[in-house]
């Protein structure tokens, strides 16, 4: 149900969690899975704002006005503070009413568990590829090994963008998918964390990427 998945983005205060678990190691979506820096993001959107009268509202009209039970599942020690994040999120989620019981789960277990589909309604996921939209928009088409989406008219405009070669058009594909999933949204929007890492004075030619591999092409320690 869509509203229910919209109340459940309005009823997370993401810049709280950035502020107070992330400590400021992080900035909110923009209602996208993109960031500024994708190919294809869409400047016209924003985040759903924190609006906890707004999700008990949606709720409602989607059929829950006295709210539901659901589990989150959540990796532990994958991504950085995955755990707390998650049960912050289920706080949010008990406020208007959703009762969000938190299951942590080894990550192993749980990625065994994203690909055959075994995760409960919720859980908490992080992706990190290339700056192109498509990489990053096709995980959530139907029949993705990751996707609990289904949206057909999202899957679509995917499929003619990936049969044109005219970059603008494509650009506007992009940006037209990016609105089909703010407003069915497969998940709640959160945030994009802000990659931290350290290296010796002596290590030339190192630079973090944004997929978050480690490439040691052309890296060298000086003299």
């Amino acid at each position: 149900n869509k509203l229910v998945r919209q109340a459940m983005n309005y009823a997370v205060d993401k810049d709280a969690i950035i502020r107070s678990i992330l400590q400021g190691y992080g900035r909110k979506l923009e209602g996208q899975l993109l960031s500024p820096e994708y190919f294809g993001y869409n400047p016209a959107l924003k985040a759903y704002p924190y609006d906890a009268e707004k999700a008990k509202q949606l709720l409602a009209q989607a059929g829950y006005p006295n709210g539901f039970s659901i589990t989150m599942h959540s990796p532990a020690g994958r991504y950085p503070l995955d755990k707390e994040v998650t049960q912050a999120i289920a706080g949010y989620l008990e406020r208007v009413g959703i009762r969000a019981q938190v299951r942590v789960i080894e990550w192993t277990t749980y990625l065994r568990m994203l690909f055959s589909k075994d995760l409960s309604p919720a859980g908490f996921i992080g992706m990190a590829v290339q700056p192109e939209g498509a990489i990053m928009l096709s995980i959530q088409q139907t029949g993705n090994i990751s996707s609990y989406n289904a949206n057909r008219e999202f899957d679509q405009v995917l499929l003619e963008a990936s049969k044109t070669f005219d970059p603008e058009r494509r650009k506007r594909l992009y940006v037209r998918a990016t609105q089909i999933l703010y407003d069915d949204p497969p998940g709640i929007f959160l945030y994009q964390q802000f990659d931290i890492y350290g290296a010796g004075k002596k290590v030339v030619g190192w630079k973090p990427r944004p997929d978050q591999l480690i490439d040691l092409a052309g890296v060298y320690l000086s003299n």
